[in-house]
C-alpha cells in the first residue's frame, strides 16, 4: 500500500493491520466480521467485511478513535442493490479508476458508482447474477420475456430472456432449496401478476404473486392434520 515497505492486511475478526516492513506499525477493527477486501486508495484503506458493509480506514486515524460512519457504505441500501436476503459473503473485489468497485460475493457480481465519493455513493448494479447452488428447475413466462429459475440455495432468480440480464426486484429467496418450479398464464397487457408454484425441499409448496413476491399460500406437504 502506497510502497513496497508499507503493507496492509486484514483478519476473520474485522481487524485492520497496518505493516512497515515486517513491523506491525497499527491496528484497527471498526467490526468483528471478517475481512474479504482491501483496497488500497491514495490516504486510505477502503474495507469490505463479509457482510457487505463498506469501511473507509483513513490514514492516520486513532484506534481509539469512534467509526466514521459518513464514510461506510451499506451495499444493501444502495438504489440498484440485490435484496439482502439474496446476497450471500463477499468474497473478493476491486477498484476501477476511482469511480467504481467491484464486489463479488458467491451469488452476485456488483458495480458501486462512487464518482461522487464514498459520502456519497450513487448506485449500485448488478452485473452478474448466479446461485450458489445447483439448479434444479426453470420456467418462462407465457406472455412476458421473463424466466425464473430455481436452486438449492433457496433462491428463485428471474431473467429476461431477450437480452439475458438479470432482474433482481423479480428475484427473491424460497423457504428452503428450490426443487420444482412453474408460472401460470397472464393475458397480455393485464396489471394483474402471473403466479409462481414453488415446491421446496423442506415439503412445502408456494403460490407467489410473481410481479411482488408476495406469498398468497404456503403448505407443507405433509402437515400434521
Amino acid at each position: 500500500w502506497q510502497s513496497r515497505e508499507r503493507r496492509v492486511a486484514g483478519g476473520s475478526d474485522g481487524e485492520v493491520f497496518f505493516f512497515e516492513g515486517q513491523r506491525a506499525v497499527r491496528r484497527v477493527q471498526p467490526y468483528r466480521l471478517p475481512v474479504s477486501v482491501l483496497l488500497p486508495l491514495p490516504d486510505a484503506v477502503l474495507t469490505v467485511y463479509s457482510n457487505g458493509v463498506c469501511c473507509l480506514v483513513r490514514e492516520g486515524e486513532q484506534p481509539q478513535q469512534p467509526r466514521q460512519r459518513a464514510a461506510e457504505i451499506e451495499v444493501s441500501s444502495l438504489p440498484g442493490a440485490p435484496d439482502a436476503r439474496m446476497q450471500t459473503p463477499i468474497v473478493g473485489g476491486a477498484t476501477w479508476r476511482r469511480s467504481c468497485i467491484l464486489l463479488a460475493s458467491r451469488t452476485f457480481l456488483l458495480s458501486l458508482d462512487i464518482g461522487g465519493g464514498l459520502q456519497q455513493p450513487r448506485s449500485c448494479s448488478v452485473l452478474l447474477m448466479q446461485p450458489s447452488r445447483p439448479l434444479t428447475s426453470a420456467c418462462a413466462h407465457p406472455t412476458e420475456p421473463r424466466v425464473f429459475t430455481g436452486a438449492l440455495d433457496g433462491g428463485i432468480r428471474c431473467y429476461r430472456s431477450d437480452t439475458h440480464q438479470p432482474i433482481p426486484e423479480r428475484s427473491f429467496r424460497a423457504s428452503g432449496g428450490v426443487t420444482c418450479l412453474a408460472v401460470s398464464g397472464c393475458p397480455p397487457g393485464a396489471e394483474a401478476s402471473a403466479w409462481l408454484a414453488i415446491g421446496c425441499e423442506d415439503s412445502s409448496i408456494s403460490i407467489v404473486a410473481e410481479g411482488s413476491g408476495r406469498y398468497v399460500l404456503r403448505r407443507g406437504v405433509f402437515a400434521s392434520s
